[in-house]
């Protein structure tokens, strides 16, 4: 990552570069961040390893050790932190989130990591993800208080485009993702839903247009932190791409997505 920001903070680029690889869109919102950029690049990695310990282990077991480990490590910052990114983030605005928040967060992570199973349905599919939803919007609020609360319906919207991304390398979701209504309707198991969105057979793609346009009818204002309010923006486009079948629903260089960014920065809907 050729960033100012980044390599003010050597210690923690691989950290950076694994939450923009997953994110890739995320770097060009980065320009539209102001003062408030090395946070919201810290933000984004410290977040992003706790998705990654909740949806990437195949052991539910594994998970939630992982989740826990991250819990103890918010809990005793900054006076303790030892991992690096931890620490920078601490420094850079961290400690003004409440402990309280941080258990919050391992609470509703935890739950979340122990559901397998296929959701029945869209609605359920949102439920599950509400908890977690709202305590990331807490975090972001203590960090940017000014900004006030992220909407924890757009929140979850972007944990499930997080697995998309995910399953899109072709890794089985273990924490349930695609609902069994929309499975049964297109005949689809959920273990072939999984792989290269561009080879996938007609069916699959038709389960993910589904699920795509379920979740453009929710109401998902872009609220909060800067970098959350593009966020939201860019996950509506991404997701109306996705309904018309575009297997790279989110484009991550050139003007056009500068112009996204800028206009998600101002809070003007999709």
């Amino acid at each position: 990552m050729n960033d100012a920001v980044a390599e003010s903070l050597p210690e923690v680029s691989a950290y950076l570069d694994e939450w923009l690889a997953q994110v890739p869109e995320m770097e060009l919102a980065l320009v539209f961040t102001g003062a408030g950029r090395r946070r919201s690049l810290l933000w984004g990695a410290v977040l992003n390893q706790w998705l990654i310990s909740l949806f990437e282990p195949s052991d539910t077991g594994v998970a939630q050790a992982k989740l826990s480990w991250w819990a103890q490590a918010m809990v005793e910052m900054p006076a303790k932190a030892q991992h690096p990114l931890i620490a920078a983030f601490a420094h850079d605005g961290g400690n003004a989130v409440d402990i309280g928040m941080w258990q919050g967060l391992h609470q509703a992570a935890a739950q979340l990591a122990a559901q397998e199973a296929s959701p029945a349905d869209v609605s359920v599919l949102m439920d599950s993800r509400q908890g977690l939803a709202r305590a990331i919007a807490a975090i972001e609020q203590a960090l940017w208080p000014q900004a006030g609360a992220g909407d924890a319906t757009s929140i979850a919207r972007s944990l499930i485009l997080w697995q998309w991304r995910w399953r899109a390398q072709g890794e089985l979701a273990r924490v349930g993702l695609l609902p069994l209504q929309l499975l049964a309707r297109h005949g689809v198991r959920s273990s072939e839903a999984y792989g290269d969105p561009a080879s996938a057979p007609t069916a699959v793609r038709a389960v993910w247009q589904d699920l795509a346009g379920e979740l453009l009818r929710l109401p998902t204002p872009q609220r909060g932190p800067r970098l959350r309010r593009i966020g939201t923006r860019l996950d509506t486009l991404a997701l109306k791409r996705l309904q018309r079948g575009d297997a790279k629903p989110f484009p991550t260089s050139g003007l056009a997505v500068l112009w996204q960014c800028w206009q998600g920065g101002r809070g003007t809907p999709a």
